[in-house]
């Protein structure tokens, strides 16, 4: 349920895409499982998942940034644009003279 949550919020404008995607891949992951499970222990089946896992928390803590940054820059561009029309960034306004 928390992977569902995650692809509702990080991909809003395409969640048809993202949720097919997302039930593709655990769709994989359980035909992996089965056809491994002749030739691999479980311990290593749980190491290799405990990697994949690891990589994934990393990505979504890297997306997470990205995404940060990316609204922060829109904010702050949006603000400089107002600072900018009022003459507040450069220290000169239209119609000031000092």
């Amino acid at each position: 349920m928390f992977f569902a949550g995650l692809f509702a919020i990080t991909f809003k404008d395409n969640k048809e895409p993202a949720f097919a995607g997302l039930k593709m891949f655990q769709s994989v992951g359980g035909c992996l499982n089965f056809a491994t499970a002749k030739y691999m222990c479980t311990r290593t089946k749980v190491l290799i998942v405990g990697g994949l896992l690891t990589w994934a928390v990393a990505g979504v803590v890297v997306l997470e940034v990205v995404t940060r940054r990316r609204e922060r820059k829109a904010l702050l561009g949006q603000v400089g644009v107002w600072v900018d029309h009022l003459g507040l960034g450069t220290g000169k306004s239209e119609g000031w003279v000092g």
